[in-house]
């Protein structure tokens, strides 16, 4: 089978050690490359051309596609970028690539715009593009998300005893099981010499032109400060608790940015401070809306929000210090847009409503919102005593659907957790690999016939 990987840096040594894998057994494996730097070692290299900014004549066709890698783009929202120029010049370039080796299949992130593009050029013409990632729960597993959905693809459909089942859901819903990312940026931290030896590839790799996905050493300062600033003016405002004043409370968990699950996955609410005016606008004043900043935020906290904070009293900012288990007990409805906090609440029997439909609404206690206008009959619905609740025998099945729609295997990227490429986890992660092209290859997903991409 023709397999195409995108790569994203430090996550490209995991996916190369896995190409390798598939190449012995037999599979054709071809890269598109962004940033030289991370060059993998497996299969047949395309480097794109970064330093063609597209200001040569290049083609513009602007349509919902580009729209959304302009509205996603981290360049050009967080890092600096000026113009969207070079964007075409890459559509152009991964087209070419796409014709020219008629790939079977992509894997990587949907993250920076190369990938973002490639997977759409490989959509249009039918082709399945896989995110590989953390399904969150159950532990040490992860799920292929499809395109730029959070909806998993195909599953190993392995269960789990329906005891352990539920006893894993309790765990998630008393707090006593946190998914591994949340641990990682504090129990991995990398060590001062692999943090100097990062910041040299990374800035070599800036020299040499990969200017759209990496800061300036300029604007890397200007955002830290900003960073900075920002969470110190938050927290000087902040609260450490819930009010008990009666009021409704509506907790709403900011997404830090940038990051996939907003920017990416759910692009038309990556402005977290218009999600929070049309909470306002659509909640009766007898709710409050409790705003948690992400323990580790960063860009998602902005004058923007913090000018709504200030100026309006019906929101409550939240303390950077202040954890979720402090609160849940005196909130009435959780509001996220593609968080793990809709899991957790969902095993709880907490109320929660989410702004994207995905699989976290499997349960029918894990409301879609795909109506501002229908939050205020929600929350009537919370006071009335009418919100959905699971049974016991649901919460255990729940937890078995998220284990048959996922893969025993860790997926990180190897600068936080380097033991990913350990023998036993990387022949967990090819086997799933290769179930999953196995059912494409069965047609589950199919392949629109080879054509030539525009």
């Amino acid at each position: 089978m023709r397999i195409l990987f995108l790569e994203n840096r430090y996550s490209t040594y995991l996916w190369d050690a896995i190409a390798h894998e598939l190449e012995n057994n037999g599979h054709e494996i071809y890269w598109i490359v962004q940033n030289r730097e991370f060059t993998p070692k497996t299969g047949k290299i395309f480097q794109l051309d970064i330093t063609d900014n597209g200001a040569g004549g290049e083609e513009r066709v602007y349509d919902a596609e580009i729209d959304k890698v302009i509205r996603a783009d981290r360049g050009l929202n967080y890092f600096g970028v000026k113009s969207h120029d070079h964007l075409f010049s890459i559509k152009r370039q991964i087209a070419d690539i796409v014709n020219s080796i008629q790939p079977q299949v992509g894997f990587g992130e949907c993250t920076l715009h190369h990938e973002m593009i490639a997977m759409q050029t490989l959509r249009r013409i039918g082709v399945p593009y896989l995110f590989p990632t953390s399904c969150r729960y159950p532990l040490h597993r992860f799920s292929f998300y499809l395109y730029d959905r959070l909806m998993p693809f195909a599953g190993s459909q392995e269960t789990v005893p329906y005891q352990e089942a539920l006893d894993a859901a309790h765990a998630i819903a008393e707090r006593r099981m946190k998914p591994a990312y949340m641990n990682l940026f504090f129990d991995n931290k990398p060590g001062v010499a692999r943090q100097l030896t990062d910041k040299v590839k990374i800035l070599r790799g800036y020299i040499n032109g990969e200017r759209y996905n990496t800061p300036s050493p300029i604007q890397k300062f200007r955002m830290k400060h900003t960073v900075k600033r920002n969470t110190k003016k938050w927290d000087s405002i902040a609260s450490y608790t819930l009010p008990e004043d009666g009021s409704f409370i509506l907790l709403y968990p900011m997404h830090m940015q940038p990051e996939t699950s907003v920017d990416v996955w759910a692009t038309e609410f990556s402005r977290q401070h218009q999600v929070i005016q049309q909470l306002l606008a659509h909640s009766g004043n007898y709710v409050k809306i409790a705003i948690k900043p992400n323990p580790t935020s960063n860009l998602e906290i902005s004058e923007d929000l913090i000018n709504i904070a200030e100026n309006n009293d019906r929101i409550i900012p939240l303390h950077h210090s202040v954890k979720m288990e402090e609160l849940l007990d005196a909130t009435d409805l959780v509001v996220t847009i593609t968080g793990t906090i809709g899991l957790e609440c969902a095993f709880a029997n907490k109320p929660v409503i989410t702004l994207i439909h995905s699989f976290l609404n499997h349960p029918r206690n894990c409301l879609f919102l795909d109506k501002y206008e229908k939050l205020g009959s929600i929350i009537q619905s919370v006071r009335n005593g009418s919100f959905p609740t699971l049974t016991e025998t649901e919460k255990a099945e729940f937890y078995i659907y998220l284990n048959k729609i996922s893969y025993s295997g860790s997926i990180s990227c190897t600068y936080w957790q380097s033991d990913v490429t350990h023998p036993k986890n990387l022949r967990n992660l090819t086997n799933a690999f290769t179930s999953v092209i196995n059912t494409i290859r069965s047609g589950e997903i199919k392949s629109t016939s080879p054509e030539k991409v525009n």
